[in-house]
């Protein structure tokens, strides 16, 4: 995430409601199967208490679900489609509170783009 999103991030989980929210999103998709992943800090990020109820969703500073699979048949056949649309519906949840709490990133002029005003 840009330093924008995960400070839009972390204040989301920080909060209790929008981040109990995540918590049940991010819950059930590892009930089923689902693996959290991206970058985290060791330690808790300054200004957080170590001890926060949600310090493992504030570590990160990525935020990734997936699901992995053996090579199994159905892979290279056509309900590949039809469990990879099953997929997408299952994210819909925490895409959704991605969308509406952390967003794209705010875009940073840059030094070309100062350059290029003068």
């Amino acid at each position: 995430m840009e330093r924008d999103q995960l400070a839009r991030f972390r204040r989301a989980v920080d909060d209790d409601g929008t981040g109990r929210a995540l918590v049940r999103a991010v819950s059930t998709l590892e009930q089923a199967g689902w693996q959290t992943s991206g970058e985290r800090l060791v330690r808790a990020p300054r200004g957080f208490d170590p001890d926060h109820p949600r310090i493992a969703l504030l570590r990160h500073k990525g935020f990734a679900m997936s699901r992995r699979h053996d090579l199994e048949d159905w892979l290279f056949g056509p309900e590949a489609v039809d469990v990879v649309a099953g997929y997408w519906r299952a994210l819909t949840p925490l895409n959704r509170w991605l969308a509406r709490h952390v967003g794209p990133p705010v875009p940073q002029a840059t030094d070309r783009d100062e350059a290029a005003r003068r």
